[in-house]
């Protein structure tokens, strides 16, 4: 099914490549021995309003390693260029940049802080207990071990997760109008000069900040008391996050549970400040949470959007829903003045619309438990979590008002084969299903269930499969310069290819809900070479700017690799990656002519496309 013609497909043109090199401490402490152990780039995230990024070290391999030296650095990515040579060939040209640590921490520091926090936090809340501190200074130790704090170790909580920023600038970007102060107001509070941060591991979450002397501080800790054993005490797995929390206000955090339920978290309070269950039920966890504010509310919107924050909670079966929360908060002093859940506005069956225009019943992912998760390794690599946890992602485009499912070729490949083998199933394509947001039904019980805007696919290359937490739906907008009808997706394949699905929603051409795709070949990492004479690529996290989508930034073993993508007007279609335009490029690879494929279809290494069998 064939969504657009060649000629009014868009040319995409990867450029201004440059690397932002591990920082030394990172790569000396790998070494053991004669071995080096490969540091990489786990995770990384650009702050949505400045230019600067986040991102956590993880190191290749299980053995003989010390999970301690991983760093959590803050790095500013503000271009400074002072010369550039137009007569130099592209081999030769190069963009003075610097790009300054502005603060960085290991994993073992972390801990120290946290045990300190949890311990003087522990103390705080027994202080009421009688005789508690004569018990403490010499009591008997089944007493003793009653009235203290398991203390959390490095291996417990294993590699970082997840990683975003929580300080002003990039609150006021994703959270809803008026729960967020001014800039005199973050001046008030300190927090003018800090660096704040959510990070996520895989049973716990802590949020820190950085202040102007480099000083590190913890602000919460959101997960069991004893995160070595909390996964045999049933009872206690049902309260503790499923997935990584998102921001309400300054203080208030969002997070889904196994239990099914959202809890809502006061940082100031350190306490549970709200909680409430979905429809969804008690057996289906909610493993994704995303802010769905817009950013600007068109005539179509103002109608059904009354005002207050919305999330979108998503469970394990793929079923997301959206929330409109009614709060009111005291900024200069941070109290809740009014907080209540209403019911969710709408729903929407990522998996019933991934696989049912394809005429088959869908079966559902594997259940997700705490104690499956925990069964993986602490540091497991992200296709080892790909089998649980990276099922489907969801995402939100605050400038269209859209709900995007990206669903793993192995969630879907469930339902399309339920008796295939795993490598059967990662073959296929992945998929994608969008939902328009702006204008939905007011009132309405019992609750809708929204119909797509479109579905289709995220084909895979000759080499590499799709794996849906490297992918970047909703990639460019309208304000982007590319047509709001025009869906573009970036994603990594398993093989280091970086490419683009292009989908027209143009309803003069298709207005069937199942869309065609037009697959872009970008680049080959393996292949890219730069100036400083790294090469052969290797991409282990990936993500883009919410203010700035053209900007890109991946995760490699050899730092964070920094692109741009953007229309090449002056290109034809089989010109996509030039060096001509890469600062810091010194040999791109092969270019790849943007071609049609049906959602059967995969990118082929010859300039062609190759069909597979379902």
């Amino acid at each position: 099914m064939m969504a657009a013609e060649n000629k009014a497909t868009p040319t995409l043109e990867a450029k201004e490549w440059h690397l932002l090199p591990l920082p030394s401490s990172a790569v000396s402490s790998s070494v053991t021995g004669e071995e080096q152990e490969q540091v990489e780039v786990g995770v990384v995230e650009i702050h949505p309003n400045n230019q600067k990024i986040v991102y956590a070290t993880r190191r290749r391999s299980d053995h003989g390693r010390d999970l301690g030296k991983e760093l959590i650095v803050v790095q500013d990515i503000t271009p400074r260029s002072h010369h550039h040579d137009t007569t130099s060939s592209p081999s030769t040209t190069t963009t003075e940049r610097s790009n300054p640590i502005t603060c960085s921490f290991t994993l073992r520091e972390l801990i120290q802080h946290l045990n300190q926090f949890r311990e003087t936090e522990y103390l705080t809340s027994i202080s009421d207990i009688p005789n508690a501190e004569e018990i403490l200074q010499g009591g008997h130790m089944d007493a003793v071990t009653s009235l203290t704090v398991p203390l959390v170790s490095v291996q417990s909580l294993g590699a970082v997760q997840h990683i975003s920023f929580l300080d002003g600038d990039a609150l006021r970007y994703v959270v809803a109008p008026g729960l967020v102060g001014d800039d005199d107001n973050d001046k008030r509070n300190g927090y003018l000069n800090r660096e704040r941060l959510l990070i996520g591991f895989r049973r716990c979450m802590v949020v820190v900040s950085i202040d102007c002397f480099n000083k590190l501080h913890i602000e919460a800790f959101i997960g069991p008391v004893n995160v070595d054993e909390y996964e045999n005490d049933t009872k206690i797995q049902k309260r503790q996050p499923s997935s990584f929390a998102i921001p309400i206000s300054e203080h208030i955090l969002a997070y889904g549970c196994y239990d099914g339920g959202i809890r809502f978290y006061d940082i100031q309070k350190r306490q549970q400040a709200k909680a409430c269950l979905g429809p969804n039920g008690r057996t289906n966890p909610i493993v994704k949470m995303v802010n769905a504010n817009p950013t600007v509310l068109q005539s179509s919107q103002q109608q059904s959007f009354r005002g207050g924050p919305r999330i979108i909670s998503a469970c394990v079966s793929a079923n997301a829903y959206l929330w409109e929360l009614d709060i009111s908060i005291d900024l200069p002093s941070g109290e809740i003045n009014h907080f209540d859940i209403p019911p969710p506005v709408a729903c929407f069956d990522g998996m019933v619309a991934a696989v049912s225009a394809r005429g088959v019943p869908v079966t559902y992912p594997p259940p997700l438990s705490p104690t499956t998760r925990a069964s993986l390794s602490p540091c497991s690599s992200w296709d080892q979590t790909d089998l649980l946890q990276e099922q489907f992602r969801i995402s939100y485009d605050a400038h269209e008002d859209r709900l995007c499912f990206a669903f793993s070729p192995d969630a879907i490949g469930t339902s399309l084969n339920p008796h295939a083998t795993r490598q059967e199933r990662l073959n296929l394509n992945g998929a994608l299903a969008f939902w328009d947001l702006s204008n939905l039904p007011l009132n309405t019980w019992p609750l809708p269930t929204i119909a797509p805007l479109c579905v289709t696919s995220l084909p895979r290359t000759k080499n590499g499969r799709v794996t849906s937490d490297l992918v970047l739906p909703c990639y460019c907008g309208s304000s982007d310069g590319f047509s709001s009808s025009l869906l573009v997706t970036l994603y990594a394949t398993t093989a280091n290819e970086i490419a683009a699905a292009l989908t027209s929603l143009d309803k003069s051409t298709d207005d069937c809900v199942q869309k065609g795709v037009s697959a872009a070949f970008l680049t080959d990492l393996s292949t890219l070479q730069l100036v400083g004479g790294q090469s052969g690529f290797e991409c282990h996290s990936l993500t883009f700017s919410s203010s700035d989508p053209t900007m890109i930034a991946l995760g490699t073993q050899y730092g964070t690799l920094l692109a741009r993508v953007t229309e090449d007007l002056n290109a034809t279609p089989s010109s996509l990656a030039t060096s001509e335009s890469s600062s810091d490029c010194k040999d791109t690879p092969d270019e790849k002519p943007v071609v049609l494929v049906d959602e059967n279809y995969r990118i082929d290494d010859n300039n062609g496309i190759e069909q597979t069998p379902l």
